[in-house]
């Protein structure tokens, strides 16, 4: 057991020291409120952070503002099935296997943010074949009105793609009602 434990922890040391480091963010980015952390759902064990730039529509930012709704940003990490057995665990209309999530509540939203791409590894060298994938849904977090009133796009590429870009990957939000 002890054996297990150590190589395990050493296993833990090599993974860390292979992440890649946080992107940098440009100090002169204007940078939106973090009111709520990126928070893992789920056991997380390895991480590729990526940079997010979102970006309102002045309708939009002017009706957040005025109201004093927040952003919800969520990012979902998957990959595709090994094989065929694990193929059926996956649930009708998921893109692939589920790696983890991470919710960020924003204020402000509209400007550049670090998200950090946490990821459970060890299911994905288990379970998945081929590259883990982010995809990004940013939409109102519904905190003071019932429905959503954005309308935004997504971003669904590689996380190695979006950790290594030079730029961050850009989401456009317009009201639904424009």
């Amino acid at each position: 057991m002890r054996f297990r434990f150590a190589v395990l922890m050493s296993s833990a040391a090599v993974l860390a020291a292979c992440q890649p480091a946080a992107p940098a963010v440009s100090p002169e980015a204007e940078m939106p409120v973090v009111i709520e952390e990126a928070t893992p759902v789920d056991v997380i064990d390895f991480s590729m952070p990526f940079n997010l730039q979102v970006n309102l529509s002045p309708a939009a930012a002017a009706k957040l503002a005025q109201t004093g709704e927040t952003v919800r940003v969520e990012a979902y990490y998957y990959a595709e099935p090994k094989d065929e057995t694990i193929a059926t665990e996956v649930e009708e209309g998921d893109p692939g296997v589920w790696l983890g999530t991470e919710e960020m509540l924003l204020q402000g939203a509209d400007g550049l943010m670090p998200v950090p791409g946490y990821f459970q590894n060890d299911v994905a060298a288990e379970k998945t074949t081929g590259p883990v994938r982010a995809l990004v849904n940013v939409y109102s977090a519904r905190e003071k009105s019932a429905d959503n009133i954005l309308s935004c796009g997504i971003v669904d590429e590689t996380l190695e793609a979006l950790s290594e870009a030079g730029t961050p990957a850009v989401i456009a939000c317009t009201l639904i009602e424009e």
